[in-house]
């Protein structure tokens, strides 16, 4: 296996002039490719019997905005990206050769509410995320993605030094490149009606 990736981003954060916020804008760009290939000989890397050629790329613009109201931090967000997929397999036991690509868009939409309390012991922070593509049946349907998250944390003793974290939250994500871009005998995707892979967190601990 032969594998190469690189990640390159700009970003421009702009300052609200009274002090009470801030935004950003960020422009990035992640690919990933792999190379991997069978032999009879491994070791001598003679005899080829399969080679698997995929490329993985995203190209991404994020923009966040924030704002200080009083002891509140308000956030909110949008981002939109370009997922580009391909694969190409030869397997010379079986002469069979696949060859495709898939290319479609992605969004989403954050928000996020935090404060402290209790002279600043007691923090507490809840948001939510819907997310959407333009590839799946469903893609577009972004309530099903709704994703909503609770944190609290709480700092223990007059030296601060222990907290008390928990978190609450549910997750999804859309499904690998690997299985939206299969295609049947027919050259048609075979997995348009792929859902998102949802998770529940619930998460507890203690911080020294």
């Amino acid at each position: 296996i032969q594998q190469r990736s690189n990640t390159a981003g700009l970003s421009w954060k702009r300052r609200l002039k009274n002090g009470s916020g801030f935004m950003q804008t960020t422009l990035s760009n992640n690919w990933l490719f792999n190379d991997f290939r069978q032999y009879r000989d491994n070791e001598n890397q003679e005899g080829l019997i399969l080679k698997n050629e995929s490329s993985e790329m995203e190209t991404k613009l994020r923009y966040n905005f924030t704002k200080f109201a009083g002891d509140w931090v308000w956030s909110a967000g949008t981002v939109f990206q370009r997922a580009d997929y391909s694969n190409a397999t030869q397997n010379l036991v079986n002469n069979f050769n696949y060859d495709n690509s898939l290319a479609f868009y992605r969004y989403g939409f954050f928000g996020q509410a935090s404060r402290k309390f209790y002279n600043e012991r007691l923090s507490l922070s809840g948001g939510l995320r819907v997310d959407g593509n333009t590839f799946t049946e469903a893609g577009h349907k972004i309530f099903k993605t709704f994703s909503p998250r609770f944190s609290a944390s709480y700092a223990v003793g007059a030296a601060r030094k222990f907290s008390i974290n928990a978190s609450v939250g549910r997750y999804f994500k859309i499904p690998p490149y690997t299985i939206l871009g299969f295609q049947d005998n027919s050259g048609g995707y075979a997995n348009k009606d792929a859902k998102y892979i949802q998770n529940d967190h619930l998460v507890a601990g203690v911080e020294y």
